[in-house]
């Protein structure tokens, strides 16, 4: 698969995780998702293409679980190091999935 094909199934990819999104399809949303962060996340996609935005695809995944309540998974997720030292959001989210996990 060319560079720019597999540039274009990622933007239909997280075009899906976004609108499952915000249609309340929360399950869809972190299955699609998921997908989407295991793609930009490897190897393979930082050597051939340049779809690395993996830091924004794993706050949406976090965002996606801390909607469906699992703090956990969402907090295990956002304590790599990567995303808390590049990413002030991560580390909001991170945080909140912590204190709710705890209430919880």
């Amino acid at each position: 698969m060319s560079s720019t094909k597999e540039a274009g199934l990622i933007e239909k990819l997280r075009t899906w995780r976004r609108d499952a999104n915000s249609l309340h399809q929360y399950e869809a949303a972190a299955f699609v998702g998921d997908k989407v962060l295991s793609i930009t996340s490897s190897f393979f996609a930082k050597v051939v293409s340049d779809c690395t935005d993996d830091v924004s695809d794993a706050f949406w995944l976090a965002q996606t679980y801390f909607h469906i309540q699992s703090y956990a998974r969402a907090h295990a997720l956002l304590t790599k190091p990567s995303y808390l030292e590049s990413s002030y959001d991560c580390r909001y989210l991170a945080a909140l999935c912590l204190v709710s996990h705890l209430q919880a």
